[in-house]
């Protein structure tokens, strides 16, 4: 006899993922090949009215075996010399059906019979009930009530109106009833015939009655949804049945917007993506798509989980690093020149350079230069610990393997991760707020990373504030003139050779993150940050309930400073230029502006020296290396460079005049040699403070020239290393060395 100590069924079932809302966004099969959901508790009202009057009228007033049923099936199996009915309730159903269904005789009718009577015992008829619902056939591969649901109708259970209740009731007794283009005329007259059953005890009215009869039956199943298998696969294993926070609504709403950036994407060789977002109130994941829908390149692969090239997507991170240790203050000019640190030379993605530019800017414009002086400046490991203590566990590898590149795409992240941090950053400001108006509420109640956000409040508004200047799309053009305008701090990152395109957006409402690709990192021109990636973004955005503002200033965690308006230091001992704002209390301790000096002007507007005259006029000058200013000023028409020195005063002049732009120290160029084996000369470029000036060159202490305004000087060089000195007419000069590195 079947054991009745553990569970009735032992089957394996499907891994089912529902929404917030309880519907369904995918299924596995289960390892037996059915559709067979989890043991549902309760059933539906209709479908137990429409089971109850199909197959045991008298399920509640008998206990297991129904008499009247027993002595009406004798009667009739006499009467016919045949087995026209078995009476079985459906008690006896589910011990037949835990049993396998094996031949029904005298022998295992028994069995059932004392199974049925055990059952009632030990369950109640709800349980007894569900057990059925969960576990009858109906028809091929389909089990149970919710997978019938799912299948033939492509709804909840709780959602089948009474004709299809009714339909699915009839089932379990005839199962092959269901199969397309067969036995439909009978599937339909049972169906009927149990509607008018329901309408005669008064279960059902006339109306419900004649609108029932106008249903069709099912044509054929459907199939499964699959809204979120990338989602499905990451959940575990050792639970079967799983209700996520994911917005289902908004689950195909994004789905949507995958389909067709796919669509337009493949026709350029661009096969995957994946996007993220989070309810930034919740911490909850809303939205979660794996990588694009069909048969293409890897769509199996995970693309929120992989782990890819960060590109520029953690420039934001350094700019916060550097405020929260006091390092910089939100505007201050960084370096935008050319620069090579021990033979690596980063550039900038369009190629050119500002000279001097605020930190917010170079954040903004993803401009590398400036990054990269950030991060020499605070050090490879030290951002390191920085990333891994936030939530980037990825960055498992030495400082010195990373280097400076770790801020140009040189580490690996995942989507899941980016997400998880801006979100936090996001949960951390809100947090704030809500603090702030002596509220109980706390965020972060659902999100299980185990980073822990170093920044301030400030800094992260700072931060977020920055990230609201950068440019975004075309189609994005003018969209703080719009009433309905939707603030957003976003960032976008592109990974070397265009493998990898990033775009994050934060609102206090939600963070977007997406990533588009080829899983196998083909790169293509065409996988850029703010195109690629940044389109796919704003079409999620707008798809977006939300109120549309923006975080509050957190004050406790702000400062007044004096800021000089041109350098964008704390102002500095010789700054006359000041403006009072507000900047995180943590970079209030950056240094002071050093880009001012005073300086003493004759009436000839020459600099002098107070040594050299008594007759000058103190002035505040905003002055930059000469390497800096080269770049500078051709933006900045406004900028003046020292005046130069009054006849007398020569050698008193503080600092170089001269900057030599190419080649950087230590730097090791490239020249390929002519057909005809002869060196091939390489152009240097020089530059000097003043616009008149003339500078003598020297390579290796042999004399090659001079040049006159503009310095540039087409050198012969053969491979090895060299040392390049350059003078200027008051004995200011420049050594460099460099090597060579032929074919």
């Amino acid at each position: 006899m079947h054991s009745l100590d553990g569970p009735l069924f032992n089957d394996g079932v499907s891994k089912v993922v529902y929404d917030r809302e309880g519907q369904l966004l995918g299924a596995s099969i289960a390892p037996d090949g059915q559709w067979r959901f989890p043991e549902r508790k309760d059933v539906p009202i209709k479908f137990t009215h429409a089971a109850l009057q199909y197959e045991d009228r008298r399920y509640f007033f008998h206990r297991g075996i129904d008499p009247i049923a027993v002595a009406r099936a004798i009667y009739l199996n006499i009467k016919h010399g045949s087995i026209i009915s078995g009476a079985s309730t459906i008690t006896m159903q589910v011990a037949r059906m835990s049993r396998k269904n094996r031949p029904r005789n005298f022998l295992q009718k028994g069995i059932e019979t004392a199974m049925a009577l055990f059952l009632e015992m030990n369950h109640s008829k709800k349980e007894i009930l569900a057990l059925y619902a969960s576990h009858a056939p109906f028809g091929g591969n389909v089990v149970g009530l919710d997978a019938a649901s799912w299948r033939y109708f492509s709804k909840l259970p709780e959602m089948l109106t009474w004709a299809e209740s009714a339909t699915l009731a009839v089932l379990p007794n005839a199962p092959g009833l269901i199969h397309p283009g067969r036995n439909r005329s009978s599937l339909l007259q049972k169906r009927n015939e149990l509607l008018q059953r329901l309408y005669e005890e008064k279960i059902i009215d006339s109306f419900t009655l004649e609108l029932s009869l106008l249903e069709p039956i099912p044509e054929k199943p459907y199939p499964l949804p699959r809204k979120a298998p990338h989602l499905m696969d990451q959940l575990g294993t050792n639970v079967s049945q799983f209700r996520t926070t994911i917005d289902g609504i908004l689950q195909d709403q994004v789905v949507s917007i995958s389909d067709d950036y796919h669509r337009m994407n493949a026709q350029k060789g661009i096969e995957n993506l994946g996007i993220l977002v989070v309810d930034n109130q919740s911490g909850e994941v809303v939205s979660y798509v794996g990588n694009s829908r069909g048969h293409q390149q890897e769509n199996h692969v995970d693309m929120v989980q992989a782990k890819r090239s960060s590109g520029s997507i953690l420039k934001p991170f350094l700019y916060a690093s550097m405020m929260q240790a006091g390092k910089i203050s939100p505007d201050q000019l960084l370096p935008d020149v050319p620069t090579s640190i021990k033979g690596f030379n980063p550039k900038n993605y369009n190629k050119s350079y500002a000279g001097a530019v605020k930190a917010s800017t170079a954040l903004a414009r993803s401009l590398n230069v400036p990054a990269v002086h950030l991060l020499k400046e605070y050090g490879v490991e030290a951002f390191r610990q920085d990333l891994l203590t936030i939530g980037f566990s990825t960055l498992h590898h030495s400082a010195d393997y990373y280097g400076l590149s770790l801020i140009l795409g040189g580490g690996e992240v995942t989507l899941w991760e980016l997400v998880d941090v801006y979100s936090r950053c996001a949960q951390k400001l809100l947090n704030y707020q809500e603090e702030d108006n002596e509220t109980n509420i706390h965020f972060n109640k659902n999100h299980t990373s185990q980073g822990e956000i170093l920044y301030d409040e400030g800094v992260i508004y700072t931060m977020f504030s920055a990230m609201t200047k950068v440019v975004r799309p075309d189609s994005e053009g003018g969209w703080q003139h719009f009433h309905s305008s939707v603030p957003l701090a976003w960032k976008t990152g592109t990974s070397y050779g265009h493998r990898d395109a990033w775009a994050v957006g934060v609102t206090p409402d939600y963070t977007i993150g997406v990533w588009v690709g080829n899983s196998d990192g083909e790169g293509r021109p065409e996988i850029v940050g703010s195109s690629a990636a940044g389109s796919i973004l704003f079409s999620v955005l707008h798809s977006l309930p939300g109120t549309g503002g923006w975080f509050d200033i957190p004050h406790d965690e702000m400062v007044e400073a004096p800021i000089c308006i041109k350098s964008g230091h704390v102002k500095g001992k010789w700054c006359e230029e000041v403006d009072t704002l507000l900047i995180p209390a943590a970079s209030a301790w950056a240094s002071a502006c050093h880009y001012h000096e005073l300086v003493y002007i004759d009436e000839d507007e020459k600099r002098v020296h107070i040594n050299c005259s008594d007759q000058y006029t103190r002035k505040s000058w905003f002055h930059l290396p000469p390497d800096m200013a080269y770049f500078y000023q051709r933006d900045h028409a406004d900028y003046e460079d020292l005046p130069s020195i009054a006849q007398g005063c020569e050698g008193n002049e503080s600092g170089s005049s001269i900057a030599l732009l190419y080649p950087s120290s230590h730097e090791s160029i490239f020249i390929p040699q002519g057909l005809n084996g002869e060196d091939k000369a390489a152009v240097f470029k020089a530059t000097h403070r003043k616009n008149n000036s003339k500078i003598f060159w020297h390579l290796n202490d042999q004399f090659l020239g001079d040049t006159y305004e503009i310095h540039h000087m087409k050198i012969q060089v053969p491979p090895g290393k060299h040392k390049i000195k350059l003078i200027d007419t008051e004995g200011n000069e420049v050594n460099r060395t460099f090597e060579v590195v032929g074919d």
